[in-house]
């Protein structure tokens, strides 16, 4: 599956070269080791700068438990970590196959 991106009406703006997009991702039913594919074409960009990601992902908007995401710049993909999984990893990644569906996150998307 994929990742489900929603626009932040109003949010998108260009300041000088850089073109900043705000979306709202939704993950899907199966989250894959290594992360979710989103490139620069999935939010209008030629080549993305700089993800920032607003705190971690919850399972409604500005809820209280859930995941950390993080951008992987190399392999174009965004990546979920436990912020607490009871194991003796610090912030391991989602496993494999782990339904995310409910687990929405805030990013805005710097770059041209």
């Amino acid at each position: 599956m994929a990742l489900t991106l929603t626009k932040i009406s109003g949010a998108s703006f260009t300041i000088s070269n850089k073109k900043l997009r705000v979306y709202d991702v939704t993950f899907d039913s199966s989250y894959p080791t290594g992360g979710e594919s989103l490139t620069a074409a999935d939010v209008g960009l030629k080549k993305i700068e700089q993800l920032i990601v607003h705190g971690p992902s919850t399972a409604t908007r500005g809820g209280t438990t859930g995941a950390f995401p993080s951008y992987d710049y190399t392999n174009s993909k965004l990546q979920l970590f436990w912020g607490n999984a009871d194991t003796a990893s610090v912030a391991p990644e989602v496993t494999d196959t782990t339904d995310v569906a409910t687990q929405i996150c805030r990013v805005t998307v710097v770059g041209y």
